[in-house]
């Protein structure tokens, strides 16, 4: 069983949520016999590995596709429109409700995971695509929900 473990930025680990306790966990993709896995490391509860591509070469295509070149930095504060530090971001994801049922095991879009009702007003799409315009080169933007 071979694993190729995808730490571009060994410095900055990446952070996800414990499935069983909710808490903040270091991450890792790991690849393993064709497939792509989020492995979760949580003190408390253990590892846990989930299946985020069942195509190894795909995943990689599209990471390569949007010029996907490093994991998040741990001192990102998501707030582009101000950041002086980073570069421009090339892919942008936007969720436009949390009212998914399709239960994704990876995924927090979903009222139940969340929490609360997520279904902002079109201000709020005018605020981020107007900050998205002036960036340059424009971000692809993904939209979720």
């Amino acid at each position: 069983m071979a694993y190729v473990m995808f730490e571009e930025n060994p410095g900055a680990p990446n952070r996800a949520i414990c499935s069983k306790c909710s808490q903040p966990v270091t991450a890792r993709h790991e690849e393993s016999e064709g497939k792509v896995y989020l492995v979760k490391e949580c003190p408390d509860c253990g590892d846990s590995r989930i299946v985020i591509s069942s195509d190894a070469g795909r995943y990689r295509e599209k990471r390569e596709l949007v010029s996907y070149e490093h994991e998040a930095e741990t001192t990102c504060s998501l707030r582009c429109d101000e950041c002086k530090s980073h570069k421009t971001p090339t892919l942008v994801f936007i969720d436009v409700t949390n009212r998914c049922n399709m239960n994704c095991p990876i995924c927090l879009a979903n009222i139940p995971a969340m929490g609360f009702r997520f279904d902002p007003p079109m201000a709020y799409f005018e605020k981020i695509f107007a900050v998205l315009s002036k960036l340059s080169p424009k971000p692809k933007i993904q939209l979720f929900g």
